[in-house]
């Protein structure tokens, strides 16, 4: 991480929410699955495509990369029910990599093992 972003992600519990949703919302669909899922079925009926990122990178306890995969999980469960086209973007440092290689190795095979969404990058 360089030091600028250093220097953000240190800044940013002292940045009121209010203004951080203000500059955000052009870009996030919503803080819930839900406003995901209804953001993107409207881009779809428009013809456009988008990618979810589920937040959340750098963890340190593998209890939190396991709430990550449960979220992760969740979101390509909503991804085939309401048969939305959408990417998913995995963080690798969310699941666990910056914790134990093989820990992210076991997470991500536990969420590509019974998923069928198409477009899916590990970052």
């Amino acid at each position: 991480m360089s030091l600028l972003d250093r220097f953000v992600v240190a800044s940013l519990p002292a940045i009121p929410k209010g203004l951080i949703r203000v500059v955000a919302s052009k870009y996030i669909a919503g803080e819930k699955l839900d406003d995901a899922v209804r953001v993107v079925k409207g881009l779809n009926a428009r013809g456009m495509k988008a990618t979810i990122d589920v937040l959340g990178e750098f963890v340190s306890d593998p209890a939190q990369a396991a709430h990550d995969i449960e979220a992760y999980i969740k979101l390509f469960d909503a991804i085939v029910e309401h048969k939305i086209e959408t990417g998913v973007s995995v963080k690798l440092t969310a699941v666990g990599l910056s914790i134990d290689p093989q820990l992210a190795r076991k997470n991500l095979t536990r969420l590509l093992g019974g998923h069928r969404v198409q477009r899916v990058r590990a970052d």
